[in-house]
């Protein structure tokens, strides 16, 4: 999934922007303009407003992100303990709104009850995703079937949960290279293509499924 990640501090110290680039693609940016202008042009599968850019209020913020009709889910990072200040921001358009101190896991978790939500209505009311003989875990980023782990590389499973979490529709390569694959990154033209067929072989040589369905010309689907 990839995040779009709204902090005043030096990425390179920040713990929460370190902890989570460990399970997500993150862009990062510093100021109010940027957030609205990537937020617009970029569908992000999450917003988060870690600290208030120094030129607009994080509520203000995404007040302002919805405006231009953006409907990324938001988490907000909050100093404040009032109420008021809480019903403001969910007011304003904020998803989730986490009071400091936060920890890594937490807003992890948060991300992931957020994508559920927004993903096919199937059964994602748990952290396991279902699908037949398939397990899908994302808090462990862990993929079984017939309860035997699948060792996958790190792109395979961001490839993966990303259709598995569009069950139901057909994925263009390019929402998935935009959604699985860092912002500038020089990727040949075929490597959805070869990840795609390592998961097929994967999944084929030890369960005889084939899991990922090509409509050629539009893209990609899962299929149980």
């Amino acid at each position: 999934m990839r995040l779009l990640y709204v902090s005043c501090n030096e990425p390179k110290t920040d713990e929460l922007y370190i902890g989570l680039r460990s399970s997500f693609i993150v862009d990062t940016v510093t100021t109010g303009s940027q957030a609205t202008c990537l937020s617009e042009s970029l569908c992000y599968d999450t917003i988060i407003i870690a600290s208030s850019p120094s030129d607009i209020g994080g509520a203000e913020l995404c007040k302002a992100i919805r405006g231009f009709g953006v409907i990324s889910p938001i988490i907000l990072i909050s100093s404040s303990s009032k109420s008021a200040d809480r019903v403001a921001s969910l007011n304003s358009g904020v998803d989730v709104v986490i009071k400091k101190p936060v920890s890594v896991e937490e807003v992890k978790a948060q991300i992931n009850v957020l994508a559920r939500r927004v993903g096919k209505d199937l059964a994602y009311c748990k952290d396991v995703i279902n699908f037949g003989r398939l397990s899908l875990n994302m808090n462990d980023r862990r993929v079984f079937v017939d309860g035997k782990t699948i060792p996958l590389r790190r792109k395979e499973y961001d490839l993966l949960e990303y259709l598995m979490l569009h069950y139901g529709r057909t994925v263009s390569k390019e929402e998935i290279l935009e959604h699985v694959w860092e912002r500038g990154l020089d990727t040949i033209s075929n490597t959805v293509e070869v990840h795609v067929r390592n998961i097929r072989n994967k999944f084929g040589e030890n369960f005889g499924m084939k899991l990922i369905k090509t409509y050629r010309g539009f893209g990609y689907e899962i299929e149980t």
